[in-house]
């Protein structure tokens, strides 16, 4: 069964939300439910099967699916989606299965197998949907699944994306102004996946703007809610977001109308009587005290309808009805004929119909006409003038009314099949052809109880605009079975005309009821104990359904409820089968369910019952709790036990694991901590232990235990029973019983009593009483007996003292005992505010526990507190005055009065003198006490000065007394001495050293007071900065002034910025005290870490490095630097370096220059740092920074040209110039994609004159760099010092050669001859040029595939012969502008034209030259002559004839020379070869 949770709306949502973020693959892997089909249909077994019996109700199907609905959810359009459809066989037997999926395109059912096939019980059959969507929207299946019984339904759903709008839960306006509008506006974003096409509805007086649109995924916009209270209260409405796909969001509105503080301040207004013509005025207030503008209006009437009047001549009944009105009437009584007699109503409205206007002044009048008659007006508004005349003007009104014909556009509405008493709605399409606007009304159903079909409108009336349609809601509910023809009348308001009828077309039917389960098996249920089922009835039609049930058996244990009832269409009834069994055995008995116009069904019940049938009167079991009692007093607990069963119990009482409980002698001791469980032995037992019950015999059992402490006893008592003849012991009583010993418990008034005694001078201290009551709080009489200690005493409650023999006091249960406590105040003699604090302690002879209640006394004298019991002045300047002062407090509840005077008999040697002659002192020329008497209030207080003045070199001491009328006294000793200032400095010049010139340096001055005399020291004209940034050249004493107690010292922090690199002297000066200024000097030299390259810099044409150089120049003339920087020029390089100019760079020379530029530079940013105030220490920081930041000139590196695919390297010396340890490092980062890199990493704390050297690479090819030149800025940052930079540079450049010709053709040249020809090489580029040259001729390619000794015998016949070119020299190198010739001969082998292709490869070049090369062989020619021979005649067997034939074999190589193309300026030659082939000689 599915169980579903139904929560408010905000959990609603998140549910929601939770699941749309699920894809279609999570949710198919989590199913969440599992719930039973509902059977559409049910078939004969028989006839498809011979198992026609099944162990499955009919109340489950066959086939459970898993799951029960098939979901695909965030899914992407044109995609594939599967997802599977489990359907196991929950019966015992195989079972056939078919499932048919509809013709849904989006949808496709893949089967394990192509026909119906049976699944064996309790096994699986997986059928998988593929799912491919076009669109991110909803779609809808269902999976048909036939079996041998049913036939039921598996729904599909794909839920497309869905919109969101993050609009608050809650929106509270709290209190606003009545008849005033309040709005909020809210941000509101649509946080879903899909386009919201939203409305939003609310009830007055809330308000939404806008209430319809649509908005974007991710989009926001503004919404403006408005409350407008017409009335004082609170309102609450919801605010309800409609989606176009159907979800709705409930959200909640608020807010509380209340009055603002606007009045009148006059309630009446009286006007006196005035002449005819005269006028007299009146004024009154209108107060707006409130927070808003309020906007008012005169009317001479309380409401509207005192206020309007009706036209003469008009109708004299009640106003006529708009159409507007109309449709919101519920009676329609205008709808209607008005009856015989009526007045006809008012149909014209004059606004205003009575008023003044001034002299020459105009009025606007409005006149309104609500016609309710069709016809032509003719009237007339008169205006009547008071004092002159009535009717003294008159305008002609015209009107006329008419009714728009309406028409229905299908006079008949098919409802088709409905279920008895279901309403079923249809739409009826009323349509409006003409200009004018028309109201219409649904009529009412006329003797609808009789009526075998009941039908009506939701929304019956409204107004149908011109050239439009409406579309009218019907809803009809068939009371009878059959077909049936209603008709429905709408009426045209102010037509005479019939109403417009309507065939309302309809067949009723009848209900179907499904019961289950099929059968109730209770299992074992525990006796003499209601136990119920549930047996549901659903009515799967749409009609509600009647039924009774009942019990086949005569005398039942079973019975069923309710009895008789009605089953709701489409909805499900429970009734409860409840069975209640006498003994330990199995029952039988059937339901019998009648239900109405349906057959009937009988569902067998069974159950076994367990348990016991002894009953306990009393509450026994699972827990007992006995009543609290006492410790170590016995509790006794009684009860009956009665077997109201079939058959005789033996029972027997144990206690848990066996052991029978049995008489103690001796209770065992328990814990004594109040509330804990005893964990002991067993301290309850039970008489009797053994007991046989007949059936209805009824025995009577006790239960006793005690325990000695007070706390929780909790025991488990275990009773077996042996039933009937069975020899087995059952288990038929479990109980947990607990008793509670408990302790005296008491309600005391007041824990604490509290006694407060004011003594005035002149009061008499007496007893004081204050009451006590005692109250028994717990369930038990007690016995108490109270003790008390002086200078308290206990009380009866009329103050007397309590009898010796009134104790013990016995209180019953809620008894209260009043009681009063004594105290006297007397009990001591001084006069100092005193307290004494007892307890009262309370026993009880039933119990060692024991109550406490604190008893105070306090007694108040006037008293003071005195800040101090000495006052010591120390010692203070000679012949100066010293003041002090103490504060005095009446700490009293009383008014002190009080007197200061020196103690005469404290006067020993009052006045010491020291180094000078002694003195005639007396101690008021000393000491003085202001003031001397005076009156204190209780808590106030009293500032006393005690003045010492110091004669030169003296010591004196008394004692001042303090004495309090009514009251103690008080001393104080006064002490004072005089001297002279003394002091040392540790030092009076500081030297700082060297120190770099932009961090801050610091010292420490000691200031000692040597003297016994403080004093206060100030530096003159201080520095303005702060410690952490100083202005520069500005020495910073830290503190700046202060105070030097005696015998102290002061250390002074001396802070300074030299700002400039050089050397520095500053001082300042220090006032002490009154004597005269100390000079303090400081002295050092500022400096920088720096380094130095062994590569030029570039300095020339700039202007200002220029004028920098020669200013270094003429400094180090000076030789004022020239011993400091031998040792630095040595360590730089052995041989001085020459720039374009010959100036020789030492150096010397370039730390001068150094040193000269941050000068500079330092000076311009001190300026800016003037024009800042102190206060701004960052700006001070940064401008600290900003001092090593000068432009130092760049160093260079110039690597000339570079082929690609060289690596040039260049070494590098880097020196420390500087007088400190120097870490820098190279930013690399700068020469990413450029070709250059450095090895230089960082360098931490070089020392001085130390030298490092890197190495600078530049590798064109590894970055791709282009042809052409290259410059980058390396800058070299050193940690607290400048940053210098070096400019690398280089040109990438690419070997190129220039031929002379571009094509060789060579003349006919005889084989065993040769022939060459001759082609320049010029290198035209910056670089060096390695090249060579090879002649290339087409290879034919040999098919692989043949065999082995056919493949090699082909190829070496395909093999080339001879190209008969060669080129001499083949290689070789050019340097930039050179030229060279190479040698081409042709030498041919045989008789043919020659073919062939030179070709210059260029090394590390781009650049292919191609020459192409032709040649022709021809092979020798032999001549004859005579070219016939003719011999004579000649006989048989002659010797013959001879004749002479001369060969001669002369052959020239060339027939013409071909010189081809010449190139400017260059030459070229042909050879010819004559050879002689003959034997003679040719000249």
């Amino acid at each position: 069964m599915a169980l579903v949770w139904r929560g408010s709306s905000w959990a609603s949502k998140l549910v929601r939300e939770a699941e749309e973020s699920l894809t279609t693959r999570q949710r198919l892997a989590s199913p969440r439910e599992m719930r039973r089909p509902w059977a559409t249909q049910l078939r004969d077994m028989g006839e498809v099967s011979h198992q026609k019996f099944s162990a499955v109700g009919l109340d489950q199907r066959l086939f459970q699916p898993f799951p029960s609905e098939v979901v695909f959810e965030n899914y992407v359009p044109r995609q594939f989606y599967i997802a599977a459809l489990a359907l196991r066989n929950i019966d015992r037997v195989p079972r056939l299965l078919n499932v048919i999926l509809g013709n849904s395109p989006y949808f496709e059912l893949i089967s394990p197998s192509n026909e119906d096939y049976k699944v064996a019980p309790g096994m699986s059959s997986t059928y998988r949907i593929l799912f491919r969507p076009d669109e991110d929207k909803d779609y809808f299946d269902e999976l048909i699944i036939i079996t041998e019984r049913e036939k039921f339904f598996v729904p599909i759903r794909a839920i497309g994306a869905r919109a969101s709008l993050d609009f608050p839960e809650q929106l509270n306006f709290s209190e606003c102004p009545v008849r005033f509008s309040t709005q909020k506006t809210l941000l509101v974003r649509n946080v879903g996946k899909r386009e919201a096409c939203y409305s939003i509805t609310t009830l007055s007086p809330f308000s939404v703007d806008p209430s319809i649109g649509t908005l974007g995924v991710g989009e926001a916009m503004e919404v403006t809610v408005e409350f407008h209270p017409p009335k004082t209260g609170v309102y609450t409405s919801p605010m309800i977001v409609h989606y176009d796909t159907g979800e709705d969001v409930h959200k909640s509105l608020c807010g509380t109308a209340v009055n603002v503080n606007i009045r009148l301040d006059k309630s009446s207004l009286t006007v006196e009587k005035t002449s005819v013509t005269l006028s007299k005025l009146r004024s009154l207030v209108i107060h707006n005290q409130s927070a808003i503008t309020a906007h008012f209006q005169w009317k001479r009437f309380v409401d509207l309808e005192e206020e309007e009047r009706q036209i003469p001549g008009d109708g004299s009944g009640a106003p006529s009805v708009t159409s507007f009105a109309q449709v919101s009437d519920s009676t329609g009584p205008s709808w209607r004929k008005r009856a015989p007699g009526a007045k006809k109503p008012a149909e014209f409205t004059i606004r205003p119909c009575t008023g003044t206007i001034c002299a020459k002044g105009h009025l606007d009048i409005q006149v309104t006409l609500c016609s309710n008659t069709v016809k032509r007006y003719k009237l007339a508004l008169v205006v009547d003038v008071d004092g002159v005349g009535r009717e003294v003007l008159s305008l002609p009104v015209r009107a006329r009314c008419v009714i728009p014909p309406l028409r229905v556009l299908h006079p008949a509405l098919t409802f088709g099949r409905c279920s008895l008493k279901v309403p079923y709605q249809q739409m009826l399409t009323l349509v409006n052809d003409s200009n004018l606007p028309g109201c219409y009304w649904a009529l009412p159903q006329e003797n609808k109880d009789a009526a075998a079909v009941w039908y009506s409108s939701p929304e019956p009336r409204g107004i149908i605009q011109p050239q439009s349609s409406v579309e009218i809601p019907f809803t009809l509910e068939v009371q009878v079975m059959g077909k049936q023809d209603t008709v429905a009348r709408v009426a045209v308001f102010g037509s005479k005309e019939s109403p417009l009828e309507i065939h309302l077309l309809s067949t009723g039917e009848g209900p179907v009821v499904h019961v289950h389960p099929s059968e109730i098996n209770f299992g074992s249920i525990q006796v003499l104990q209601d136990a119920s089922r549930t047996l549901h009835l659903s009515n799967q039609s749409v009609i509600p359904a009647s039924f009774s049930a009942k019990m086949a058996g005569a005398d039942s244990c079973w019975t069923v409820g309710p009895s008789q009832g009605v089953i709701p269409a489409k909805a499900e009834v429970s009734l409860a089968v409840t069975a209640n069994l006498d003994d330990t055995e199995q029952f039988k008995d059937e339901v019998v369910l009648f239900i109405e116009n349906s057959r009937a069904y009988v569902i067998p019940v069974q159950a076994v019952g367990v348990g016991t049938t002894i009953v306990i009167d009393k509450p026994f079991g699972p827990e007992l709790n006995l009543a609290p009692c006492f410790s170590l007093d016995p509790c006794c607990y009684r009860f009956k036990m009665t077997n109201k069963g079939r058959r005789t119990h033996l029972l027997y009482w144990t206690t848990e694991g066996g052991t029978t409980l049995k008489q103690r002698k001796r209770l065992p001791r328990i814990s004594k901590s109040k509330g804990k469980v005893s964990s002991c032995g067993p301290v309850l037992k039970l008489q009797p232990l053994r007991t046989e019950l007949m059936p209805g015999q009824t025995a009577e059992v006790v239960l006793k235990g005690s325990c000695s402490t007070p706390q929780v006893v909790k025991e488990k008592l275990l009773c077996h029973a042996i039933v009937g003849k069975e020899g087995v012991k059952n288990l038929i009583v479990q109980v947990d019983v607990t008793c509670e010993f408990i302790a005296p418990a008491l309600q005391i008034s007041n824990r604490e009593i509290t006694f407060r005694v004011e003594k005035h001078p002149g009061d008499v201290l007496a007893v004081m009483y204050k009451p006590l009551s005692v109250k028994n709080m717990c369930s038990l009489p007690l016995s108490v007996v109270l003790a008390l200690e002086q200078p308290f005493s206990i009380c009866t409650a009329d103050q007397q003292p309590l009898p010796a023999d009134a104790q013990p006091m016995k209180l019953r249960t809620g008894e209260e005992l009043q009681l009063c406590i004594g105290f006297n105040p007397a009990y001591e003699e001084d006069l100092l505010i005193r307290a004494a604090e007892k307890a009262l302690k309370i026993k009880f002879l039933e119990h060692p526990h024991e109550e406490q209640v604190t008893v105070r006394g306090e007694v108040y004298f006037p008293n003071l507190q005195i800040q101090t019991t000495a006052v010591d002045f120390g010692c203070i300047l000679n012949d100066s005055k010293d003041v002090r002062y103490m504060e005095m407090t009446n700490c009293s509840p009383l008014v002190v009065q009080y007197h200061w005077a020196f103690l005469k008999d404290s006067q020993v040697n009052p006045v010491r003198f020291m180094e000078t002659e002694p003195l005639a002192l007396g101690v008021e020329e000393v000491f003085d006490i202001l003031p001397l008497h005076g009156e204190l209030q209780p808590g106030q207080s009293q500032r006393v000065s005690f003045s010492f003045f110091g004669h030169a070199n003296t010591v004196s001491q008394v004692t001042a007394l303090c004495r309090v009328e009514g009251g103690p006294s008080y001393e104080v000793a006064l002490r004072g001495e005089a001297s002279r200032i003394s002091y040392l400095l540790d030092t009076t010049e500081i030297d700082c050293g060297l120190q770099v010139f932009n961090k801050v340096t610091e010292a420490a001055l000691t200031l000692q007071n040597s003297g016994k005399l403080g004093f206060a020291f100030a530096v003159l004209s201080p520095g303005t900065g702060t410690a952490a940034s100083p202005l520069p050249g500005v020495p910073l004493v830290v503190p700046s002034r202060g105070y030097v107690e005696p015998g102290k010292q002061q250390v002074l922090k001396v802070y300074y910025l030299p700002g400039v690199p050089g050397v520095f002297c500053r001082a300042f000066q220090i006032q002490l005290g009154h004597l005269e200024p100390e000079k303090i000097s400081l002295k050092g030299e500022g400096t920088f870490p720096r380094i130095h390259l062994d590569l030029p810099r570039n300095i020339k044409g700039n202007a200002k490095y220029e004028k920098i150089l020669l200013k270094a120049k003429e400094k180090l003339d000076k030789g004022s630097q020239r011993e400091e920087a031998i040792a630095l020029g040595e360590a730089v390089a052995a041989e001085p370096r020459v720039d374009d100019s010959g100036t020789v760079w030492d150096a010397q020379l370039q730390m001068q220059m150094e040193e000269m530029l941050v000068e500079e530079h330092a000076l311009e940013q001190q300026k800016a740092l003037a024009s800042r105030p102190p206060e701004d220490t960052a700006f001070h920081q940064r401008v600290h920074r900003r001092l090593l930041k000068a432009e130092l000139p760049e160093y260079v590196l110039d690597l000339g040209y570079v082929v690609p695919g060289d690596i040039h390297t260049h070494m590098v010396k880097l020196t420390n110039t500087g007088h400190f340890p120097a870490s820098f490092k190279a930013d690399g980062y700068v020469l990413y994609n450029t070709g250059f890199s450095v090895c230089l990493d960082l360098v931490k704390r070089l020392p001085c004159c130390e030298t490092k050297t890197f190495e600078v690479c530049f590798d064109p090819q590894s970055a791709n760099v282009p042809l052409g030149k290259v410059d980058v800025l390396l800058p070299i940052k050193v940690r607290g010092g400048p940053t210098f930079q070096v400019r690398l540079r280089a040109i990438v450049a690419e070997p190129s050669l220039c031929l002379s010709r571009d094509r060789l053709e060579f003349s006919s040249v005889q084989c065993g001859q040769w022939q060459e020809e001759t082609i320049q090489l010029h290198n035209t580029s910056q670089v060096p040029c390695k090249w060579s040259m090879s002649m290339n001729e087409a290879v034919k390619e040999v098919d692989k595939h043949l065999p082995a000794s056919e493949h090699d015998k082909l190829r070496e016949e395909m093999r080339p012969a001879p190209c008969g070119f060669e080129v001499l020299p083949s290689a070789g190198t050019l340097a930039p502008g050179q030229q060279c010739h190479v040698q081409v001969r042709f030498s041919p082998t045989e008789e043919k034209c020659y073919r062939g292709e030179l070709q210059i490869q260029i090394c590390q070049s781009s650049q292919r030259l191609r020459v192409p090369v032709l040649g022709c062989g021809l092979e020798p020619r032999l001549e004859l002559s005579p070219a016939e021979l003719e011999l004579g005649p000649l006989l048989p067997q002659s010797h013959g004839e001879e004749g002479t034939v001369v060969g001669s074999l002369v052959s020239l190589d060339q027939d013409q020379l071909s010189f081809g193309a010449v190139v400017r300026q260059s030459y070229t030659c042909r050879r010819v070869v004559m050879r002689n082939a003959g034997d003679a000689g040719v000249r």
